[in-house]
C-alpha cells in the first residue's frame, strides 16, 4: 500500500515539473492540491520505517523532490525578473507621463 501512495506521489512530481516547464499553472495548482491530499493520506497510513526508506530509494522519491525544487526555483526566479522589467517599465511610463501633466513645462503668459 505504501510503495502504490510513493509511487503516486513521484509521478505527481514528475506531472508537476512538467507543468512547469510549460507553465500550466492551472495545472501545477490542481497538482499541488492532490500532492497535499497525498500527504496527509500517507501521514495517516500504517507502514514501518523500513518500508518507507526501502520504497523511497526504489522510487528516487528524493531525486524527483530535488529535480522539483530546482525546476520551481528557476521559475521563481523567471518570474521575479519579468514582474521586475513589468515594474520598471510602469515605472518609467508614470514618470515620462507625470513630467509632462505639470505646469513647470508650459508658461501661462500670453503673447
Amino acid at each position: 500500500m505504501i510503495y502504490e501512495a510513493l509511487k503516486k506521489y513521484r509521478d505527481i512530481n514528475i506531472s508537476l515539473i512538467e507543468a512547469l516547464n510549460i507553465d500550466d499553472l492551472d495545472k501545477v495548482e490542481k497538482l499541488l492540491e492532490k500532492k497535499d491530499e497525498l500527504i496527509n493520506f500517507i501521514d495517516n497510513m500504517e507502514y514501518s520505517k523500513e518500508d518507507f526508506i526501502k520504497f523511497s530509494k526504489e522510487l528516487d522519491i528524493m531525486k524527483s523532490e530535488e529535480m522539483l525544487n530546482k525546476v520551481s526555483n528557476l521559475k521563481k526566479q523567471e518570474y521575479k525578473k519579468e514582474m521586475s522589467k513589468v515594474n520598471n517599465t510602469q515605472k518609467a511610463y508614470k514618470s515620462y507621463n507625470s513630467n509632462f501633466r505639470g505646469e513647470g513645462y508650459f508658461i501661462k503668459q500670453k503673447i
